[in-house]
Order: structure tokens, then C-alpha cells, then sequence
């Protein structure tokens, strides 16, 4: 292994244990071997420090950060890369034996793309289910990052380091960091996804993220409302001012609110009614996540549209637009 390895994956946990030891294999069983792999510890309670200072390979770093959110546990492991890439990793979900491969060649293939995702598969207890395809061109990601709809499965990006620190890394501690995140990266260069899906991402539709809880819609709607700023040449609210104003808003916009949150949970119920072949309440469960989010339904729509006309025309032996 070279003294400054290519890639640096960065793995925020707190009490994930033990699904932690799947997902940390997952990435040491790599193809690909030249990385460090930096665990950032949340001060976790169970077992996870037991299992952190039983790893013996030289290649995983962990540090312990107290609990301040996701995004600040990102951004202590950003701070502490040295290498060319940066990767992302939940606790709990499943990295494809190929992804640094893949993605690393990838973005050594097309020095314009500076964050790069993939699709990826819903794993519920111990089903599996795939669901519509992100979008994969920059134009098609933008525009659902804009409308708030899931562009980018953050746990299966690779991103060149000096971009990141450049836009000044992850700026929200806590939830919805993803999303500012994107869109500020898809401002300095391209932003693409492989039509693989090289992550198997953990679904629990009883958790708390199976709606979009209040802070989370805060902050997504906080990051529209800042890249809103940039394209007109005006200051951007701190968090705490854009809070305040979020408190204040008229019943519409809450009503709206209170629908993406309704749509999220109908959508996830919907797709662990599929994972248990229960197909015609799964339609059910989908028409109502249109009805509340038609927005996110006609995006939806468009991505499997895009998706069938890629397949048909790679089928043909054509090129993907």
C-alpha cells in the first residue's frame, strides 16, 4: 500500500452495532485495496468501541467526535483526509465488492465530474427490493436536488477532496446535510450516477426516518432557499436566520410540509410492502405518496421513463445521452 492511498472512505456510526461490522467487511473486502478507511465514532454506548479496537487492519482509522449530528461527523472525517477521492459510507448499509473500483476509475475517466453516485437496492429484513433509478446526468439531477426529490444516494458517493473543501465541506450538523451538500458540489463541476447499484442501502420503514421529520425538511428546504440565493447574487441566511423564518411560515406552506412528510412514509411502506410481494397494496401505498407529493411523482415518473429508454437504446448498442 502506497504512503498516501487514492481514496479515503469516511464511515460516521453511533450504537450501530451489529450492523457496523457488515458494512465496515463490506468495504475492507473491497477489489480495490489502495485506501484508508476512517470510522468516526459518535460516542456510541453498545458494543462499537469494543469492535473498533478489535480491528486489525492497518488500513482503518477511528476516531471518537462527540454526538453533534451526521454532518458534523462528516465533516470531522473530511478534515482528516489526505487523499485525492473521498467516499462515503453508512453504518449499516452493504458496499458492493466493485464500488471504489468502479467509482474510482470512473472519476479518473472524467476529470469534469467531481461527485459521483449510483443507484442502489433497499434491503428490508431479508428481502431485497430496487427501486425507480436515480437520475444519472447533471441536468436531470439538478433539477430533482431543486424540487427536493432523492437524486443522490449519499452513502454511495465518491467526490475529488479538494472540491469539497473547497465549497467549505459539510455546513449542517445535523440532518439534511446531503442535500446543501449536492447542490453546492453540482455548482462547481459535474455531478453524475453509474446505473449500478453498488450499494445495498438498509430501509426500516418504522424508524424515525421512514417520514421526514422537522428538522430534516428545515434543512432540505434551507439548502433550495440558499442555492436560490447564489444564482441571484444574494447573501444567504445562517441556519439559525432561515430558522426563524421556517417557525413563522403560513399554514399553506406548513400543509405542504406535513404532505412530503405523509408522501416520504406512504413511499417507504409501499416498498416494503413490495420486498413482501404484496403488490396491490404497494400500488396502493405509491398512489397515495403521488397524491401528497405529485411533484416528486411526476420526477419519478420521468426517471423511469429515462431509465427504460436508456435500457432500450443500450440494448440497441447505442449511447446513453
Amino acid at each position: 500500500m502506497r504512503s498516501r492511498p487514492p481514496i479515503t472512505v469516511i464511515l460516521p456510526t453511533y450504537n450501530a452495532m451489529p450492523l457496523l461490522r457488515e458494512a465496515a467487511a463490506s468495504i475492507l473486502a473491497q477489489t480495490f485495496h489502495d485506501f484508508v478507511l476512517i470510522i468516526i465514532d459518535n460516542r456510541s454506548t453498545d458494543d462499537t468501541p469494543c469492535f473498533l479496537e478489535s480491528i486489525a487492519d492497518p488500513r482503518v482509522i477511528w476516531i471518537t467526535e462527540d454526538k453533534r449530528g451526521g454532518g458534523a461527523a462528516l465533516q470531522a472525517g473530511l478534515r482528516l483526509v489526505s487523499s485525492e477521492f473521498t467516499a462515503v459510507m453508512n453504518a449499516d448499509d452493504i458496499a458492493g465488492p466493485t464500488r471504489l473500483q468502479h467509482q474510482y476509475q470512473y472519476l479518473r475517466d472524467h476529470p469534469n465530474v467531481v461527485l459521483v453516485g449510483s443507484n442502489m437496492r433497499f434491503r428490508i429484513g431479508d428481502g431485497l427490493v430496487s427501486p425507480t433509478p436515480l437520475p444519472a446526468t447533471h441536468t436531470r439531477i439538478r433539477r430533482h436536488l431543486l424540487h427536493r426529490s432523492v437524486a443522490i444516494c449519499h452513502p454511495s458517493v465518491m467526490y475529488r477532496t479538494l472540491c469539497a473543501r473547497a465549497i467549505g465541506g459539510y455546513r449542517i450538523e445535523g440532518a439534511g446535510q446531503d442535500l446543501d451538500f449536492f447542490l453546492r458540489m453540482s455548482e462547481v463541476g459535474t455531478v453524475q450516477n453509474v446505473s449500478e447499484a453498488l450499494i445495498t442501502y438498509r430501509l426500516e420503514p418504522g424508524s424515525a426516518s421512514a417520514s421526514l421529520p422537522s428538522d430534516l425538511q428545515k434543512a432540505h428546504a434551507y439548502a433550495v432557499e440558499c442555492t436560490r440565493r447564489r444564482a441571484a447574487r444574494e447573501p444567504e441566511p445562517s441556519l439559525e436566520e432561515f430558522a426563524k423564518q421556517w417557525q413563522g411560515r403560513g399554514r399553506i406552506a406548513q400543509f405542504i410540509e406535513h404532505a412530503r412528510s405523509a408522501s416520504a412514509r406512504c413511499y417507504r411502506t409501499s416498498v416494503s410492502l413490495r420486498s413482501r410481494e404484496k403488490g396491490g397494496r404497494a400500488l396502493l401505498m405509491l398512489a397515495l405518496a403521488a397524491m401528497f407529493n405529485p411533484c416528486r411523482a411526476l420526477l419519478n415518473i420521468e426517471r423511469l421513463a429515462y431509465s427504460c429508454v436508456s435500457a432500450a437504446g443500450s440494448r440497441r448498442g447505442t449511447s446513453q445521452v
